[in-house]
């Protein structure tokens, strides 16, 4: 189309992941650590290297409950005709990407334009696609719109805890 719009699963994905944390970050008792998104990354990793069975077996030594480690084997070799193949549906990766694209650039981003529209974070940060959009208008979730500023130290700890440097 006109502005060459980019995919935006990636970001839209990766929000909702940090967004997920919110209430881990503020609390200073807890760690928001990407637990989950690192794991669905791995399991989508080695899907591409393992059958169902290896990487039932080998989820083992992370993954104490049977029944998760068949969900996450299930998820990933979902769609997959013979499971005994190695492969895999691969697509859980775009939260862990995304998180922590987003979490590197925190320091630049108008977190509203997030919420402006299926939007990839290398558009959100176009100035020309800024200058054609209106955030004042949006309504945005309330934890970015009671308080942005604890929005935005809730990031600065998800990045510190998961090890995440910002990229300015």
């Amino acid at each position: 189309g006109k502005f060459r719009l980019k995919g935006y699963s990636k970001t839209e994905e990766g929000l909702a992941a940090i967004n997920q944390l919110y209430d881990l970050a503020v609390d200073e008792e807890r760690k928001p650590f990407l637990w989950t998104c690192a794991l669905y990354y791995y399991v989508a990793v080695m899907a591409s290297k393992m059958s169902f069975v290896e990487m039932f077996d080998h989820l083992e030594r992370y993954v104490d409950d049977p029944q998760r480690r068949w969900y996450l084997c299930v998820r990933v070799k979902r769609g997959i005709f013979d499971t005994a193949d190695h492969g895999g549906l691969y697509k859980d990766q775009v939260y862990l990407e995304g998180a922590v694209e987003i979490l590197r650039k925190r320091k630049r981003i108008d977190f509203r334009m997030m919420y402006a529209g299926k939007l990839s974070l290398d558009d959100i940060l176009r100035p020309e696609i800024a200058a054609i959009t209106s955030v004042e208008t949006l309504i945005l979730p309330k934890i970015i719109s009671d308080d942005h500023d604890k929005y935005l130290r809730a990031l600065d700890r998800i990045a510190e805890v998961n090890g995440i440097d910002d990229c300015t």
